[in-house]
């Protein structure tokens, strides 16, 4: 819990206690480049936190430069422009992936292409508590579970395939334990 208290101080530039009136040091979920937790803001709202684990896009950056030296040998069978472009794609795919400020940015664009569909809470970052290794949001409903009783089987499948893929409802576990 130590290394995530001074992550979230760190990004946020702020004693924890001055963001949380409470903040479980226990994650509720955990991926290869961090981990999410709950927490309750001092303005009242619950709220899902992901903290990236220390070092991630360094490391990344490291990996991604020895998969380019591993690159070279494919040089007798592809063009260098070739290699360069894919490692180049690579690279910017992952370390994007990496950039919370970057999904938050893209989760506030979703929830504006949903603010039209009653009932459905998708996830709402809480954009001046994010940063590029900690990400703070209301948690939404998986839209399946709204949508499930009043769109036909297609629209229902549609919608959760647009909501997984934009949004990867890392936070689902919260989502649904306080919503569902």
């Amino acid at each position: 819990y130590r290394t995530v208290r001074e992550e979230i101080e760190k990004a946020l530039d702020r004693q924890i206690d001055d963001v949380f009136d409470f903040f479980d040091p226990e994650p509720i979920g955990a991926a290869s480049i961090g981990q999410v937790h709950r927490g309750t803001l001092t303005t009242g709202e619950d709220v899902a936190v992901k903290v990236q684990y220390p070092g991630v896009v360094a490391s990344l950056d490291s990996d991604l430069k020895n998969l380019g030296s591993l690159l070279t040998l494919g040089r007798a069978f592809a063009e260098k422009e070739r290699l360069d472009a894919y490692l180049d794609e690579c690279k910017r795919a992952i370390l994007e992936e990496a950039d919370y400020v970057r999904e938050a940015e893209s989760m506030a664009r979703f929830n504006t292409l949903l603010d039209d569909f009653e009932g459905v809470r998708a996830p709402r970052p809480f954009a001046d508590l994010t940063r590029g290794n900690v990400l703070l949001l209301l948690p939404g409903v998986l839209a399946l579970i709204v949508w499930r009783h009043r769109a036909s089987p297609r629209r229902w499948l549609a919608f959760g395939f647009v909501f997984l893929v934009f949004c990867q409802a890392p936070q689902l576990p919260f989502a649904l334990h306080n919503y569902g």
